[in-house]
């Protein structure tokens, strides 16, 4: 994870451009390109991107301070990355930081990648972690980012059962095309259209990589499921107009 630099506003806006994509969420990360929450709220709106904060802190009252930070400021969404955080370890914290999103109001973006190597490994299923936060608040918007990995199935389940909960299958759908895991990608994006979105996870993976392999997943769908899972989904949780 060391000498991560992310993406510049300007480059996310070119590779946007040049793929004909619109409708993009510019996903904060604590401590990569010199993240603040004024500057990356700022910066996002002059580009057009809906702004998504990065959590940065990882003690559950300074967590409280930083979302009244985040609310005020104007973003209606935020980002949890418990690696970049410190907590992938410790996982239990999860279920406090959903609840504290959940009472400002504000969606929740979760990376539910935990691999990482040993010394910072979960020491506890972080599928339960999430279960839990989800019981605190149960009326919290919530995007699974990257669909649990190799677990996506499993983790499909939390959406079928609410439709404040969205599964996104960036990074999944490009790390394991080769694999099993796309033919149930696949089947998810026919089974439960209404619950699934699809983004890019730039710079990991690049839309040139990304887009072949979502163009034929989804070539064989319907016109409406199609754009469920392209646009419709995630523009509705967030209250954007993509007309």
């Amino acid at each position: 994870m060391s000498g991560r630099t992310g993406h510049t506003f300007g480059q996310l806006r070119d590779s946007a451009n040049a793929a004909d994509v619109r409708g993009v969420c510019a996903i904060g990360l604590p401590g990569v390109g010199g993240y603040s929450h004024e500057s990356f709220y700022r910066t996002s709106i002059e580009f057009g991107f809906f702004p998504v904060a990065a959590l940065t802190q990882s003690n559950p009252v300074e967590i409280g301070r930083e979302l009244d930070m985040i609310s005020n400021l104007g973003f209606a969404a935020v980002h949890v990355h418990p690696r970049l955080l410190g907590i992938n370890r410790t996982i239990e914290l999860i279920p406090e930081i959903m609840r504290q999103i959940a009472d400002h109001s504000l969606t929740c973006f979760l990376c539910t990648y935990y691999h990482d190597e040993p010394g910072n490994l979960p020491e506890s299923d972080p599928y339960w972690a999430i279960a839990q936060g989800l019981n605190l608040a149960p009326e919290l918007k919530l995007v699974l980012l990257h669909g649990g990995g190799s677990r996506i199935i499993e983790y499909s389940q939390f959406c079928r059962h609410s439709s404040s909960i969205l599964l996104d299958v960036s990074f999944t759908v490009t790390k394991y095309q080769k694999s099993s895991i796309l033919q149930n990608i696949a089947f998810l994006l026919n089974d439960l259209d209404q619950r699934l979105c699809i983004g890019s996870d730039s710079p990991e993976w690049s839309y040139n990589q990304l887009l072949p392999i979502i163009t034929e997943l989804t070539s064989v769908l319907p016109l409406e499921k199609r754009e469920n899972v392209l646009w419709r989904n995630i523009s509705e949780l967030l209250g954007i107009d993509a007309k």
